[in-house]
């Protein structure tokens, strides 16, 4: 299997983040990939939950390959709200699937996180909201897929 061939090691990604004084679970590739599709939807309601659903993109598909994906988009798109960038790669994304998505609904890696976090506490949320709006932007643009 192509998760076993570059094999990182779990330390290498914090286990949580602190997201506005609430700890939020961080999971690996692997470790969601041996879940089942009703635990993963589980995960995909605990971020909602510690995040808030309306700053977060869109969950459409609902298969366990696009359920996984948009948990690590969620986190990557957390851990550069809080300033402590985790890539695709670091939460152990095959690269198969990474060059398989690229262009769809995943966070570009030239948005910034917000730096000013002085007077502005909530530069954390609206650094999330502004990027799901994007997100939901792009997945409006790609269509329904119907035709």
């Amino acid at each position: 299997p192509a998760s076993l061939s570059t094999p990182q090691p779990m330390s290498a990604t914090p286990a949580e983040l602190e997201f506005e004084e609430k700890a939020v679970p961080l999971w690996r590739y692997q470790q969601l990939d041996q879940l089942s599709k009703h635990h993963l939807k589980n995960r995909a309601r605990n971020l909602e939950d510690s995040v808030g659903k309306s700053r977060l993109p869109l969950r459409v598909a609902q298969d366990s390959e696009s359920l996984i994906c948009w948990i690590i988009d969620v986190q990557v798109m957390l851990s550069e709200a809080v300033g402590t960038p985790i890539s695709h790669s670091e939460f152990g994304l095959p690269k198969a699937l990474l060059a398989r998505r690229e262009g769809q609904d995943m966070p570009s890696p030239d948005m910034a996180p917000p730096t000013d976090r002085g007077e502005h506490g909530d530069s954390q949320g609206s650094y999330l909201e502004s990027r799901a709006a994007a997100l939901a932007s792009k997945e409006r643009a790609r269509g329904s897929g119907i035709f």
